[in-house]
């Protein structure tokens, strides 16, 4: 799914939900929607692994059973990980902090090595974009490793791994990162940046939240992840 847009995304979790048969909680108003939140929207052509979503109940349901409602309710290629309930008055989920990898080719993996050891010593890392922007790439980086076989031979190969801190105003985006790599030629051969985490605020341990809340206390927050393909 991972030429499915943000809106198509939230449009299929919402049909997930009608079929799983949940009392969503609808806002108010001559045309009622349903109170569907994805606070980390997901850029097209970008795949993920662990997505944060957010449903407002009508009335309280145990987190299991929303989990086990929507995975038999779930389209293919969006597989539901995990839930938990969130205590009542919590705010809803705010990310901090994204991780993300993507697949270097063999013969690019001593450059990119040496190019890690460049950036990690300077100050900063000055970018132009296309459209004629510059921006720091170092500015939001907070982690940059690179893992993997460099023959080749390992099951994933060679991968470049970076956290970026979320910032309400114009951030570093990921294709930043692999631009300062110059592995952007390498990116559109089929070497996708894949969104392995979304970090939210006073989140303690990896994953997300998929958050169902109720509008009747106590509120519901359902961590989950959605792994669209």
């Amino acid at each position: 799914m991972r030429l499915v847009g943000h809106k198509d995304l939230a449009r299929a979790m919402e049909r997930t939900c009608r079929r799983a048969g949940l009392p969503m909680a609808f806002s108010e108003g001559f045309h009622p929607k349903p109170r569907i939140n994805i606070p980390a929207a997901l850029p097209l052509g970008m795949s993920a692994e662990d997505e944060p979503l957010e449903i407002e109940l009508s009335y309280p349901v145990p987190a299991e059973e929303v989990l086990s409602r929507l995975t038999a309710a779930a389209p293919p290629g969006l597989s539901l990980r995990r839930a938990a309930l969130v205590p009542p008055g919590t705010r809803k989920a705010q990310p901090v902090a994204y991780a993300y990898e993507t697949p270097v080719r063999p013969d690019l993996a001593a450059n990119v090595r040496r190019r890690m050891d460049e950036i990690a010593a300077a100050q900063a890392w000055p970018l132009t974009r296309s459209d004629g922007k510059a921006v720091d790439v170092k500015a939001d980086l907070a982690e940059l490793s690179v893992a993997g076989d460099d023959t080749g031979g390992g099951a994933d190969g060679v991968l470049l791994r970076f956290r970026l801190v979320h910032r309400s105003a114009a951030s570093t985006r990921p294709q930043d990162v692999v631009a300062a790599f110059d592995l952007t030629e390498a990116s559109q051969r089929g070497h996708a940046i894949r969104r392995t985490q979304v970090q939210l605020a006073d989140e303690t341990t990896s994953g997300t939240l998929l958050a169902a809340r109720s509008t009747a206390p106590p509120p519901v927050t359902l961590p989950t992840g959605l792994n669209p393909k």
